[in-house]
């Protein structure tokens, strides 16, 4: 009798020490699921980018590299338990500072990912775009430009290599980080068809314009000021010149011709370049604009002063805005104020 009570007490204990174990196990499994992994000692978050085609082990090496996660081993084994391996998806993705390994595995498994603001402004070219999109989406910038500049493309919208900085409407589009090239620029031609809506064909039309028109004269006023109450007025001036049949006259097509956007006085010798830009050679628009207009210079086009101004010249005071003039006479008299005051602080090209 006391023999078989020993046994009992024997098998008591080790059922004690068994349940002891497990409750352990589970406070250790509970730990590794739930207890952070994640811990910054300076910020709230961070941003973590998964690109297109990464396994789970870039994923894991990545994650411990950034120092994102304290532990890789218990992350494995959560990630293993929660078949994350075969769930990987690529994105822009905020890590909370003190998230789980559950917490974490559950967001970049959800693919639950940030959005990016894209930030269009005014750009001297195609390949300050292309740029834009290299530093702010997975789309290389490279393969933006070749796509942006590719013929057959082009021609499905109507467009060539001149007139495609038209398409492109400054503003702040959100897309996902990992979004393609093609679909940037998918989102960014619809854009254009959107902003070019019938109230503004009409009043294109009705300065016998189309939008690809209104977008070079607007490249050529956001280059000539920067000052936006001036812009109508200026858009005037080159408008009354289209319709008088004279040469625009324009300095920044000039500068565009001469692909250096760092002269700041036009020379004599500049107005002979040899370029279909050159507006002091050749009458009419010039093949295309001369940069991405902004919003601003579009609107100042299609709601143009209407005015008698044909000459503008910058102020002497260097104020950013111009004098007009309707006659030659008095357009020498500024122009004359002006080169002047370039002489006095040694601005020779």
């Amino acid at each position: 009798m006391a023999k078989k009570k020993s046994v009992t007490k024997i098998l008591f204990y080790v059922f004690l020490f068994l349940v002891l174990i497990g409750a352990v196990a589970g406070y250790k499994g509970w730990q590794m699921v739930f207890s952070p992994n994640v811990k910054f000692t300076d910020k709230k978050y961070t941003f973590f980018y998964i690109h297109t085609g990464s396994g789970y082990d870039q994923v894991l090496q990545q994650l411990a590299n950034e120092k994102i996660i304290s532990n890789t081993l218990t992350f494995d084994w959560v990630a293993a338990l929660m078949n994350y391996p075969k769930s990987v998806k690529p994105g822009k993705y905020r890590i909370l500072n003190g998230m789980s390994n559950r917490e974490l595995i559950n967001l970049l498994r959800s693919g639950n990912q940030e959005q990016v603001s894209l930030v269009i402004r005014s750009m001297n070219s195609l390949q300050d775009l292309a740029s834009l999109v290299g530093r702010k989406l997975e789309a290389d910038s490279s393969g933006f430009y070749a796509l942006i500049t590719n013929d057959s493309v082009l021609q499905s919208i109507s467009l060539n290599s001149e007139t495609i900085m038209a398409m492109f409407i400054p503003n702040t589009y959100n897309f996902y980080w990992n979004t393609s090239s093609e679909k940037v620029f998918n989102r960014l031609k619809e854009e254009y068809l959107v902003y070019w809506n019938e109230e503004r064909r009409r009043l294109a039309d009705s300065l016998g314009l189309n939008p690809v028109q209104v977008s070079i004269v607007a490249s050529i006023v956001e280059k000539e000021t920067q000052k936006r109450d001036e812009m109508p007025v200026v858009a005037g001036v080159y408008l009354n010149r289209l319709k008088k049949g004279m040469l625009l006259q324009a300095d920044p097509t000039v500068i565009f011709a001469m692909h250096d956007p760092n002269v700041r006085r036009v020379t004599s010798a500049m107005l002979q370049t040899e370029s279909p830009y050159n507006t002091y050679k050749y009458k009419g628009l010039p093949p295309g604009p001369i940069c991405i207009p902004s919003q601003m210079a579009i609107e100042a086009v299609l709601h143009r002063n209407a005015h008698q101004y044909i000459y503008f010249c910058a102020k002497e005071d260097f104020s950013g805005y111009h004098n007009f003039a309707e006659n030659i006479e008095q357009h020498l008299v500024n122009a004359r104020k002006y080169q002047h005051e370039l002489n006095k602080r040694k601005i020779f090209k």
